[in-house]
This record gives structure tokens, sequence and C-alpha cells, in this order.
């Protein structure tokens, strides 16, 4: 049930009615306490009266008063001031003169000469405190002032006293003198620490301005402190440096200890005089190690590159503690480092790079053998050129370097091999030097170097003989040599070049079965097509897809002549090259064999009937036959010795000229006219095959015997065969081997005529596929654009990345003539460098 408002007024009422009776209650028993307490018995009716009184008793009591301790307020004696002062002075004599301050106290009076005990540290303990307070009290009579002058006077007079002790100009006896000033300046403030603190003066620092001046007037700072400094630094330089030298044996003089060395760079600090020392030993340090470096680099001290780098670092290093160990200082360490620097490297970098000495040559080649080893002492060097700021000259001179080794590489004979392991180099260099761009730097301007056509076919051809079956590596090691490879093509800019020369390297290796592995052959096309794209690899693609089809077409046509009939005991396994993805050979009508005449027409008709349309040419210049030949042995009884002879489908077809016909018994004799009758073989090629057949080391492997009939022509390299001359079989011809391969022989004029000659086609079909490429991006610009500017044109097709090759601009402007004549684009009638597309 809620309560009412008018119930709640009533509670609360209540409740403070009980609280009011409580507390007095409580009121009533400490009122009663108290009246117990002071044997006195009061009534009930008078404790409100009491309790009145007490709180009015509460109210009239007064604070109490602080006691408080004066000091004795009675004037001190007339001559208190004489009298103290002159004991204090007479005290700072006594411990200047090391007498005991008790004897002082004792006989004040006593002559500032006379001799006493030494004093103790108990006897200067206990009387330091007399004495101080007697410091205390006169400050307090205000005498401050003058008790001051009168120390003051008494700290000079000490200082030269000290000074007028100096006897040798060695810096030990200065420092002990110093430290002897400096021990009686402590005692001195503490006796007179009251007099610091009641003229705001600081006695030890006021001495040390006074030790100051006497070594300024006196000139000791210039004849003792600099030379004897100097000297003990320079005797601890060169004994290092020797000791660099490996010349343990030299002996150093006047050396000073590292204790005083350290005492005295402290004492100059504590006087004032470090800048001044400071600025000194820097000049010094740069004197002494000008005359060092050039004694080490070019002096009677000579050392090689390396070494001059690893003793000039050890230097820098050595300084750099022996700074930090005497003079702890920061800007003094920096000062010394960029002295020493600039002396011991920065005046010596065009000689360390080798570019800026009269011996060039010299120079150079002790900083390329450096570059050449790429050891932790070109670390060094970097480290040096980074703290003087000079990395960009050590770039510039590894850039040379690479520039130099790359053009001698480039004119060897195969270059690649050279390249790689300049490339390789590079690597290692780069990394030390954390400058990976020098790599593509060098690699681009040298293997684009005049032009750039040889590079990219050395590389191709160093693809082949990584990628042929003859190659003993194992699969890891080629595939790394073909990763080292690919970085150099990365570089070429004439891709097109390597792409023409390693499609007919590719075709020889497809056709002869020579390839090590397709699955290696393979992912070089993948990286090929990732770096160049599609395009340039469709033709690549398509000899693949050939060979993959011919060996699928071979089964079939197997099949073909099995359900047909058709073919002979002679295995026929033709492969099917397609038109533009394949080099062309010149073609030659051959006298071919009955046997290889009817596989040819079989398969002619079956290729024909499979794909409508298409015409079949036979190259047999590109074939290879496996011809099995049997050798009489001279017992007549034993069986013959047979072999298998792999070799060309041409030498193959001379070969087989030699056969017996109705069952000829003597060995045939043939001239060169009758093989090129029987063969229809033009005669370089005929006298190519001979000389294979018949030129070999060792003679009873020779499959034809060469009969010299006519001795009156001469015979060289260019008529090796006369028409007169005949061959016959070697009967008596022996081989551990039983398959035999003889490969095509070449003089090495014919060789490098057919090379002549290849690259000659190769260079025309590069040319000619390089002219649609520039015109294909012109038109696909142009009909982007539909109107550019000339240089706006070249710009954009320098800048798109689309032409695979270097070009010129009158390379373009010649195509751009082609395009106007065929009409595919024309010039503006308002300004002839104004292009337009023609729809």
């Amino acid at each position: 049930v809620p309560i009412s408002r008018a119930a709640q007024r009533a509670q609360r009422r209540r409740q403070r009615q009980q609280e009011s009776r409580k507390s007095h209650r409580r009121l009533h028993y400490l009122l009663r306490y108290i009246a117990t307490s002071a044997s006195t018995l009061l009534p009930l009716s008078s404790l409100p009266s009491l309790t009145i009184a007490i709180m009015n008793r509460k109210s009239s009591i007064k604070p109490r008063k602080k006691l408080t301790i004066k000091p004795y307020t009675m004037a001190p004696p007339i001559d208190h001031f004489a009298t103290s002062s002159s004991l204090l002075i007479e005290a700072a004599r006594a411990i200047l003169h090391k007498r005991s301050l008790h004897k002082v106290s004792q006989d004040v009076n006593a002559p500032s000469g006379a001799t006493a005990d030494p004093v103790s540290v108990t006897d200067l303990c206990t009387s330091r405190e007399e004495l101080y307070k007697l410091v205390e009290s006169l400050c307090q009579a205000k005498h401050g002032k003058e008790l001051f002058e009168k120390v003051n006077a008494e700290i000079i007079h000490a200082a030269k006293f000290v000074l007028a002790k100096m006897e040798t100009t060695q810096l030990s006896d200065l420092l002990t003198l110093y430290e002897e000033f400096s021990q009686y300046i402590f005692y001195i403030r503490n006796i007179f620490l009251a007099l610091d603190r009641s003229e705001k003066k600081n006695i030890y620092d006021i001495g040390k301005n006074h030790f100051r001046e006497l070594v300024i007037q006196q000139n000791l700072f210039q004849s003792v402190v600099i030379p004897n400094l100097f000297q003990s630094i320079k005797a601890l330089r060169i004994e290092y440096s020797l000791r660099l030298l490996e010349q343990t044996d030299f002996v150093v003089e006047g050396q000073q200890s590292d204790f005083d060395v350290k005492n005295g760079v402290q004492m100059v600090r504590d006087l004032g005089f470090y800048d001044e020392l400071e600025e000194l030993f820097v000049e010094e340090s740069r004197t002494f190690y000008l005359k060092e470096g050039s004694s080490l680099f070019e002096g009677d001290k000579l050392q090689t590159l390396p070494k001059y780098i690893e003793i000039a670092q050890k230097l820098l290093n050595y300084n750099h503690s022996l700074v930090g160990k005497y003079f702890n200082s920061g800007s003094t360490k920096l000062k010394i480092k960029y002295a020493l620097e600039e002396c011991l490297v920065k005046r010596f970098m065009g000689r360390i790079l080798g570019t800026n000495v009269a011996d060039y040559s010299s120079g150079a080649n002790q900083f390329y053998a450096l570059l050449d080893k790429s050891d932790q002492t070109l670390h060094t060097l970097y480290n040096l050129f980074s703290k003087i700021n000079a990395k960009d000259e050590l770039y510039n001179a590894v850039t040379l370097w690479g520039k130099a080794r790359g053009e001698a590489f480039v004119s060897e004979s195969n270059p690649i091999p050279s390249l790689l392991s300049l490339h390789k180099k590079l690597c290692n260099i780069t990394e030390i030097i954390q400058n990976k761009g020098i790599i593509k730097i060098v690699l681009e301007t040298v293997l684009n170097e005049g032009g750039g056509n040889k590079v990219p076919q050395a590389l191709a051809k160093q693809f082949d003989e990584t990628l042929r079956g003859k190659n003993t590596t194992a699969t890891a090691k080629s595939t790394d040599a073909l990763d080292a490879l690919f970085v150099l093509f990365t570089f070429i800019v004439n891709k097109d070049t390597f792409g023409m020369h390693y499609r007919s390297l590719l075709g020889r290796r497809l056709l002869k079965e020579d390839s090590e592995s397709l699955d290696v052959e393979r992912s070089v096309l993948s990286k090929l097509k990732g770096e160049c794209g599609a395009h340039y690899t469709s033709k690549l693609e398509g000899m693949y897809n050939d060979i993959e089809l011919s060996a699928d077409l071979g089964v079939h046509y197997a099949e073909y002549c099995k359900n047909t009939q058709a073919g002979g005991v002679v295995e026929f396994e033709p492969k099917i090259l397609t038109t533009g993805y394949w080099q062309q050979p010149p073609q030659h009508d051959l006298h071919l064999p009955q046997s290889l005449l009817d596989h040819m027409k079989h398969y002619n008709d079956y290729y024909t009937t499979k794909y409508k349309g298409r015409r079949v040419v036979w190259q047999h210049s590109l074939g290879q036959i496996v011809i099995k030949a049997m050798f009489p042995v001279k017992n007549s009884d034993s069986k013959p010795k047979i072999y298998q002879f792999a070799l060309s489908q041409l030498m193959g077809l001379i070969l087989y000229q030699f056969n017996p016909v109705d069952d000829e018994e003597s060995p045939r004799e043939l001239t060169l006219p009758m093989l090129m009758a029987a063969t229809n073989i033009p005669e370089d090629e005929v006298i190519r095959c001979l000389l294979s057949l018949s030129k070999s080391k060792d003679k009873q492997q020779r499959v034809l015997l060469h009969n010299k009939n006519d001795t009156s022509t001469p015979r060289d390299r260019k008529n090796p065969i006369t028409p007169e001359d005949t061959f016959t079989v070697n009967t008596s011809y022996k081989s551990n081997k039983m398959r035999v391969k003889i490969p095509m022989m070449s003089s090495k004029m014919e060789h490098n005529a057919k090379l002549a000659e290849e690259e000659e086609q190769i260079s025309e079909a590069i040319m000619r596929d390089r002219n649609h490429a520039i015109d294909a991006a012109i038109v696909r610009l142009l009909k982007t654009r539909k109107v550019i500017k000339h240089h706006a044109l070249l710009a954009e097709l320098m800048s798109s990345g689309v032409l695979k090759f270097s070009f010129q601009p009158q390379d373009v402007k010649k195509r751009i003539e082609s395009l106007i004549e065929r009409e595919y684009i024309e010039r503006d009638s308002n300004d002839r460098n104004t292009y337009k597309y023609l729809a």
C-alpha cells in the first residue's frame, strides 16, 4: 500500500527527534565523565549551563607561539674581520705549501716561508669545519666582498707559485702541476663555500681562469701542450701504420703514455683551449695523412690498389677509435673523419678508378682486376666511396668496365660464354655496390653494339648447342644454362634476328631428331612467347605441330600400307613441313631408286586423299637415310661384315650407285661425271659427298677409295677432284661400331661460303619481315589516330615496343613512302609532315 505524503513527513520528524535525543544523551555522558575526573560531582540540572561555558571557553583559547632560535646578536670585536681573514689566508697558504693547519691556528703570525709538517687528510678534514664556520660568520657579518678580494688575490698567487715550479717542457710536468693546482682549488672552494653562495661566484672556475691566463702569458699551450700532444699522437699513428705494413721492428721515439695524452686533452678542455686544440689537431691530421697517403699510393711505401684500400679503411677505423678514446667529442670525430676521407680516398678517387691518371691503362688494369675478382675489397671500396658521397663515380667506373669487357668479348668468334661470365660478374658486383641498374645499361650497350646482329646469331647457336642431344650435361645444369642464355636474350633489341636464326637451327634439330628433350624445347618456347608475344613464336609452334603431325601421319600411313599392301621392304618415314614455317632449301630433281619412288607415290596419294587441296613438294636435301652395307672378309667361308651407314639422302644416293649391276663380281669404278649423270645432283654437292665418303684419318674407315688417275692437274681446295678420278668401294672397310654416322664434309672455304649464303638469305628474310612489321605498325597507328604528325608517329613507334628490333628514322621514312605509293596513307595537302589514313 503506498504511503501518503503526510505519513512520510511524520516519519521523518520522528527520526529527527530520535537523533536529537541520542546526541543529548552522548553529551550528558561526556560532561559527566569530565566532572568525575575533576573530582567534582555536578547535579544534572547544571548540565546546560556547563555546556555553554565550555563552548565559550573553547572559542577564547589563543594559538601557541612558534619557538624560534635566533643567532648570537652580540656585536663582533672590531678587529674580527682582519684577524679572521688573515687566519683564512694563512690557512690557504698552508694548503698551498702543504703545511699543518693546526700550527696555523696556533701561530697566526708565523712567516709564510716557514717550514712545517705536511698536511694529512685527517688534519684537513678536522680543520676545514672550523674554517668553514669562520667564513660563514664573516659572510653573515657582510664582509663577503672584502674576503672575496683577498681570496682572489691568494688564488692568483697560488697559480703563479705552482707554475713557477715548471722546470722542463714535458707535458707530464705540466699535468702534475695542474693536478696540484686543481687539488688546491678544490680544498679552497670547500672552505669558502659560504663565500661562493653569498657572492654568487664560483671560486673553482675563477681559479681555473687565473691558471688559464698564466698559461697564455707564459705561452705554455703553444710551447708545451700542443707539441707534446701532437708528437705523442703522431707516434701512435706511425706505429699503427708500420704495423699495417708488417714492420714490427720499428721503434717509435718520444711517445707519451696514454694516461698523459688523455689527461692532457682533459686539461685543455678544462682550461677552455679545446676549440683551438681541435682546429690545430684537425689541421695536423690532414697534413700527416696527406703525406702518408701520397707515400702509400705513389711513394716509397707504394702498395697495390687492394692493399691500399684495405689500409685506408683500417686507418679510418683506427683514427675514429683514437679520437673517441682521447678526445671524446662528436664534433672532433666528424671533422677528423671528413679530413681523413678527403686525404686518403677523395684525393685519389680518380686514380683508384683509373680515370684521371697519365698511365691510364695501369690504373684501369688495377681497378679492372679488382672488379674481376669481386671480393671483400670491392665491398670496402664501396663503403669508402659511400662515405665521401662518390657512389655515382663508382657506378660510372663499373659501367665503363662492363662496356670495355663486353666490347672485347663481342669481338671473339663465340662471345656468348664470355658474355655469360660477364653477366655473372655484374650480378656479383651490383649486389655489392647495390645498383642492379648497371646490368641493364652494360648489357644493352654491349649486346646491341654495331647494329646488334652478331650477338643474336651467336646466342641462337649457343641455344642450339645446349639443346642438342650431344650435350652430355644433366638436365638441371642444361636448364640453368638455358636460363642464363635467356637472360641475355631479354637485353637484345634485334630479337627478330635471333628468332630467324633460332628457327633455322630448330628446324635442323627437329628434322635430325637431335634435341635433348622436347619438354625442354617447349619450355624455351614458352619463355620466348612470354617475353615477345604469341606472334613472335607462331612459326616455332607451327614447326613443333608439324613434327607431331608427322609422327601421327607416319602411324596412319603404316596402317595404310599394311591394308593396301603398298610400299615395300624399305622403311619410309616422311615429315610434313608447312610452307612458311620452315626455311626453304634449294630443290633438286634427283634420280631416285624405284623403291623410294614407289613410297613417294603412295604417300602422295595418301596425303592428298586425306587433305584435299594440298600439294606435296619433296625436299631431298633435308632427308636422312640409313643404308645397310655388306663387306666381304678375307676368309671366304665367313659371313660378310654388315654395317649400317646413317647419312644424308644425297650421300646415300651416291653410295647406292656403287651396288653391283647384273651380278658384277669386281667392284664398280665410277667417276665424277658418271655419278652426276646417274643421280642428277649438282657438281659441288657430288664433290662434297665424295669427299665425305672417301676422307677419314683411318684408311680402313674410308667407305670409298679415291684413285687419282690425272696427276698432271694440280689439286687444291677449289679443285680436289678431277673428272678422270675414279672411286671404288673399300672392300677392307672396318669399324668398331655396327651403326656408323657419316657427316657431310666440306672445306673451310666452302663452309664459309655456305654460311655466307645462308646469312644473306636470313638477312634478306629479316629485312623483309622488318618492313612488313613497320608497315603494319604504321597502318595500325594511323587507323586509330586517322591523322598524325611525323614526329608523333616516330615517337609512338619507339615508345610502344611493338617492333622487336632497332630501327632508324630513315627506315620509317622509306616505309611511309612505300605506303603512300600503295595508297594506304596520304600526306596532308597543307602540311607534308602530317599523314592521313585512307580507308
